[in-house]
């Protein structure tokens, strides 16, 4: 055989080995992609997962009711605003203390 003939077939013989190196690679590369995807299958199915998936399903339920908190706290502060005042209105309580002053006065006239 010549040298040039045991070069080639040298090379031949060396590509044909990455090539099956590479295959090989490959299809360690497949089966690992197949169990990461049947993993994430199984991450989907965590009770934890459900549970986040459920909340977010809550809150988007409670976004309507966030955007009625400020006239809900602006009519709960006028309502406080009033409470403080007292269950009288500040008119009847000068009312009456008016009429206390007249019926003391009348008093004071009726012993005369």
């Amino acid at each position: 055989m010549s040298p040039d003939r045991i070069v080639w077939w040298a090379t031949i013989v060396a590509l044909l080995v990455v090539l099956a190196l590479a295959a090989v690679q490959l299809v360690r590369a497949l089966r690992e992609l197949k169990r990461v995807n049947a993993r994430l299958d199984e991450y989907a199915e965590l009770p934890v997962l459900k549970a986040l998936e459920r909340t977010q399903r809550r809150i988007a339920a409670l976004e309507p009711a966030f955007a009625q908190v400020a006239p809900l706290l602006r009519r709960a502060t006028a309502a406080l605003a009033i409470i403080r005042k007292g269950p009288i209105p500040p008119e009847i309580i000068d009312a009456v203390l008016r009429i206390r002053r007249e019926i003391a006065e009348f008093q004071r006239f009726a012993r005369r």
